[in-house]
């Protein structure tokens, strides 16, 4: 099943259900798009779910810092770490696929 999401409380809801297929549009897709740059790196990301703000940044090597706390503020450690290892993630033009691995 395809779940199209326009705000972060959707796209936590998807992740937590595990959706297998979950389009990112608008805004969103625009503030997580650098987690690609992280994707295509192929690193699994083993953060804590209680870290800190400043140690899930650190984490996120690869895109620069202030992005990295945008995200983590934005959508939290937790589903950082479930697109990061469980999605494959696909750019399309203004929209995000991430399809479940």
């Amino acid at each position: 099943m395809v779940v199209t999401v326009t705000s972060k409380d959707e796209l936590k809801t998807a992740l937590k259900n595990k959706e297998n297929t979950i389009v990112v549009k608008g805004k969103l897709a625009k503030k997580i798009k650098p987690l690609s740059i992280l994707k295509k790196s192929n690193k699994k990301i083993n953060i804590d779910k209680s870290a800190s703000t400043a140690v899930a940044a650190g984490a996120l090597v690869g895109i620069p810092i202030a992005v990295a706390i945008t995200l983590i503020v934005t959508l939290g450690i937790v589903a950082i770490v479930a697109i990061l290892n469980d999605y494959r993630m696909v750019v399309r033009n203004d929209e995000i696929v991430l399809e479940r691995n």
